[in-house]
């Protein structure tokens, strides 16, 4: 065993946990934490029992209540030096400083702080929706969301392990960049109104107008819904296996509140089930894009669960909210006892980026309980927004540079996309820029 880390036992379940992120960051898993009952910080030895790192403590206490003055009420950016390296980094704890084999930066408290999201839980202000107020979030406010910021933690704990012999193997960490697709609604051609309010909106070119009075008479008049805009899942299984890339299609199984639950597909319905077959031929996977109200009802979630594994014949383990409404003290709690494994909500809709931190998955940590779950958070970096920003070129520099911080890092993320989001030429264009970046 190369490394053995001490941590005070009055949060070792939050260390530990903390700890194991930051080294699946770098891929190291040749080490052992033990809980300490005397020290306040935490202490890392070598194999031959030298203590060659202390990181100080400077967030933990006995008996601790989180609560909104535990945030820190600014931040740094700075500069820390290790073997001729410079590494910037967020500072929220302690002090900026390293020498003398003591870290002064606590960046364990930091990586618990981002990863569990407990700010989220004691900030009670919500949004429209009933959604955590993406603007309070420390990360927005100051603008590093964009940054992976557990992932530079993590580089820096490996360079000051390095020069204190710590040995580490040459692998990388690969990164796998995955586009979903949220499925809200299936078609695009309702009524007549439809149609004349598309043909009179700006934006669409004249190839594109067209196009919406043929599929409009194809899939409405002669009742050949599979012709219809939305209907786009021919096109992205093309595109999907040229790329050799395997996709997480998000489908609706309810719609419990008119105003923002807009499924508009029978599960049981012939072109749905000829969906499901198709995709799951196709060695995509099928996952549950809840209905709005059920972020906070366990037997809706479990009722939804169970209608999309009767409708698609599969079982169903991949989870994302409607809205991207969650809250990582309740809702994210009841996914977990629904029995979902893998839940790719935790993504703030105006602010993309790293909203854990990190560019892998992060355990889903019980305040509560004090408990690492077997719900793993994917980070979700980017989403489609064609339907409301027509700034396509801007649209894929956004999404270009959190596909960069992954690639950089490495790990595991997804991009969301819409299939109403590639009704024509330009949408289309940008979907197919972004699905060759991720495969490039």
């Amino acid at each position: 065993m190369q490394l053995r880390i001490s941590v005070p036992d009055f949060c070792f379940p939050e260390a530990k946990y903390s700890l194991e992120i930051l080294f699946r960051c770098i891929a190291f898993d040749d080490f052992c934490i033990e809980a300490s009952n005397s020290g306040q910080n935490f202490e890392f030895t070598n194999g031959e029992g030298q203590l060659i790192l202390t990181i100080e403590n400077h967030f933990f206490i006995k008996e601790m209540a989180y609560s909104e003055a535990l945030i820190p009420k600014s931040i740094s950016f700075t500069d820390l030096t290790i073997d001729d390296s410079k590494f910037e980094i967020v500072h929220f704890y302690g002090e900026s400083h390293f020498s003398n084999h003591i870290l002064k930066t606590d960046i364990i408290s930091s990586t618990f702080f981002m990863a569990s999201r407990w700010e989220e839980s004691v900030i009670k202000e919500r949004d429209q929706h009933g959604r955590f107020d993406e603007n309070r979030a420390l990360a927005v406010e100051h603008k590093f969301i964009t940054r992976p910021v557990i992932n530079e933690y993590a580089n820096l704990l490996k360079s000051i392990l390095q020069l204190y012999g710590t040995k580490f193997t040459d692998k990388e960490q690969p990164a796998n960049i995955q586009i979903t697709f949220d499925i809200d609604y299936m078609y695009k051609w309702k009524t007549w109104k439809s149609i004349v309010g598309n043909l009179y909106r700006k934006g669409p070119t004249w190839n594109d107008k067209l196009s919406y009075i043929q599929t409009f008479l194809q899939s409405k008049i002669l009742g050949q819904k599979e012709h219809d805009p939305f209907f786009s899942f021919p096109y992205l299984m093309e595109t999907l296996s040229k790329l050799e890339s395997k996709a997480i299609f998000y489908f609706m199984a309810n719609d419990v509140n008119s105003t923002f639950d807009y499924r508009d597909y029978d599960l049981k319905s012939q072109e749905i089930q000829h969906v499901f077959k198709e995709i799951i031929q196709n060695g995509h996977e099928i996952g549950l894009h809840s209905s709005f109200n059920a972020f906070d009802e366990k037997d809706m979630l479990q009722k939804e669960k169970n209608n999309l594994e009767v409708a698609s014949g599969v079982p169903i383990t991949s989870i994302r909210a409607h809205y991207l409404k969650i809250t990582p003290d309740h809702s994210l709690c009841l996914i977990n006892e629904a029995n979902f494994t893998k839940d790719s909500s935790m993504m703030y809709a105006c602010n993309f980026g790293f909203r854990c931190g990190a560019t892998i998955p992060i355990p889903y940590f019980d305040l509560k309980s004090r408990e690492v779950t077997n719900l793993k958070l994917i980070p979700t970096i980017a989403m489609s927004s064609v339907g409301i920003n027509t700034d396509y070129d801007n649209q894929y520099r956004v999404i270009e540079y959190q596909i960069g911080q992954v690639k950089n890092h490495g790990g595991h993320a997804q991009v969301i996309w819409h299939n109403s989001d590639l009704d024509t030429g330009e949408k289309k264009s940008l979907y197919q820029r972004v699905i060759k970046k991720i495969a490039d």
